[in-house]
């Protein structure tokens, strides 16, 4: 629909004119996979998982992986060559437990 090109093109257009604006939609972690995690509970841990990269000022990809009994899951975070963590976590925990543990393990820079 061209209605829907024209917003896009516009949207562009504004970044590139304030690139204020484009350093702060830098994400530090990018969650590459979650499929294996519940439908009910992904939203919420990638959020937290994305919030646990909020001070660091480099990119990180991230990938949440749940157990084959679905019971505990991991979060994996990499970024070649200098940081390869994993960090596993119960089901039931809660997505501010995930962010909290994850702030300690992710490195600054």
């Amino acid at each position: 629909m061209p209605g829907g090109r024209r917003r896009c093109e516009v949207g562009l257009t504004s970044l590139a004119a304030h690139p204020e604006a484009r350093e702060s939609w830098f994400v530090p972690i990018t969650i590459f996979d979650s499929d294996t995690i519940p439908r009910d509970r992904r939203a919420d841990l990638e959020a937290a998982v994305v919030a646990a990269g909020g001070h660091t000022q480099k990119r990180f990809e991230g990938w949440i992986v749940a157990a084959p009994d679905r019971r505990k899951f991991a979060v994996r975070i990499t970024s070649y060559p200098e940081a390869e963590l994993l960090v596993p976590f119960d089901s039931n925990v809660v997505a501010a437990e995930v962010t909290e543990r994850l702030v300690l393990h992710v490195p600054l820079v």
